[in-house]
């Protein structure tokens, strides 16, 4: 078992509620998360930034700087939790602009709205648009704590097959020639049987496909997460086999896995994958899932990923209607936890002192009085009445 595994219990931390004392952090996680915001974080990047995208936002103020996207790679790679909700707000102080830019758009991701926002030093943010690079390690750790919390619903196998996929997962911050040729090796190589997961898509969506060695069948297959841009009416998972191994060289997979790198002209989309791998007539299913709302590929397709993951381990075992109920939970599990974090600003807020950019998000985020969130039990009367109070005040704002 890799150290990365058998540590995430010292990684993973109680969720108690706003009224208590702050969960107890592991200190070596605090410092690194220090270190993760003590970065330059959404700031202009020379070669990034000769993209700009239709908002008018950079490719660095939507998706990070190269060099802060590199650290969270390395930061992160062992220590999911160091990017979680609690880790940031405990290390807010280091940069309050960095951690208020992974924290909302973590929740307009998870929620589904868009938004443009000013933070407190004035900086604008888009809350659409984000980079794997950041969800991946956000929703791993997520995913860790609902298995811990959840045994009866999720076996200590599977969240370890889950772990180990998405910790070894290929996405471009982490790309290397050296990361392709070891994947190439284990594509081609008939004993493994773990799948391996690459994120593709351009430089303005995110697709991710999943090889598997399919010890059930015997063959070998292709899992294609897509549920946004150019998905072909067919938002979810599509699974076809792979006859043709010797297909996927080196040279495809280096152009898979460098989605910023290309244009949408120039990416492999599911048909140009159909095509260069040779999969027509090589269908095995489809898997319904919603489509996304508003751009949010990077997170809402690493969530199907984990789906995917969950049905090629507990495909044999169980049906899909049950795997995807303990899916369901898994994902109202991370959205009670993004809101509660959020809520921890109201409860703190003091009377008629809420900013226009939390009344914004009041507004545009859809919460009922007993809303059952992670941290608290019910929503009490005096904060659902602040929430009310911001959605008013952004109410009367847009209104001049």
């Amino acid at each position: 078992m890799s150290n990365a595994i058998s540590s995430v219990r010292d990684r993973t931390h109680s969720t108690q509620s706003l009224q208590n004392a702050e969960p107890t952090l592991n200190p070596k996680i605090v410092k690194l998360t220090a270190e993760l915001l003590n970065s330059v974080g959404f700031k202009n990047d020379p070669v990034r930034d000769l993209n700009v995208h239709h908002t008018g936002q950079t490719m660095t103020q939507m998706q990070g700087n190269a060099e802060f996207c590199k650290k969270v790679v390395k930061l992160t790679q062992d220590f999911p939790a160091a990017i979680s909700s609690s880790y940031l707000r405990d290390q807010r102080a280091v940069n309050e602009t960095i951690f208020r830019t992974l924290q909302y758009k973590r929740l307009a991701h998870a929620v589904g709205f868009g938004l443009k926002i000013k933070l407190e030093d004035n900086s604008e943010v888009t809350l659409e648009g984000f980079s794997e690079t950041f969800t991946i390690p956000m929703l791993r750790h997520t995913f860790n704590e609902f298995s811990l919390s959840h045994k009866d619903l999720v076996s200590e196998d599977l969240r370890e097959f889950i772990e180990i996929s998405l910790s070894k997962a290929m996405y471009h911050d982490k790309l290397t020639s050296e990361g392709i040729a070891e994947l190439h090796k284990l594509i081609h190589d008939p004993t493994n049987v773990n799948p391996i997961v690459i994120c593709s898509g351009h430089l303005w969506h995110l697709t991710v496909a999943i090889f598997y060695q399919n010890p059930r069948t015997g063959g070998y297959e292709l899992w294609y997460c897509n549920r946004g841009d150019d998905c072909l009416n067919f938002p979810g998972i599509l699974c076809c086999e792979i006859c043709k191994k010797e297909n996927i060289t080196l040279s495809f997979l280096e152009l898979l896995a460098s989605r910023m790198n290309v244009d949408k002209s120039q990416y492999k989309s599911y048909g140009k994958i159909i095509q260069e791998l040779e999969l027509n007539g090589h269908f095995i299913d489809y898997i319904r899932m919603k489509p996304q709302r508003v751009k949010s590929c990077t997170y809402v397709n690493i969530k199907a990923v984990i789906f995917a993951l969950m049905l090629i381990k507990e495909g044999g075992k169980s049906t899909v209607e049950k795997i995807k109920e303990i899916y369901k939970k898994f994902v109202q599990f991370d959205v009670d936890g993004v809101i509660n974090d959020f809520l921890i600003d109201l409860y703190e807020m003091k009377e008629g002192s809420c900013s226009n950019t939390l009344s914004e998000i009041c507004l545009s985020l859809e919460i009922k009085e007993n809303l059952q969130v992670s941290a608290i039990p019910k929503i009490s009367p005096s904060l659902f009445q602040k929430f009310k109070v911001a959605q008013e005040m952004a109410k009367l704002t847009r209104g001049k």
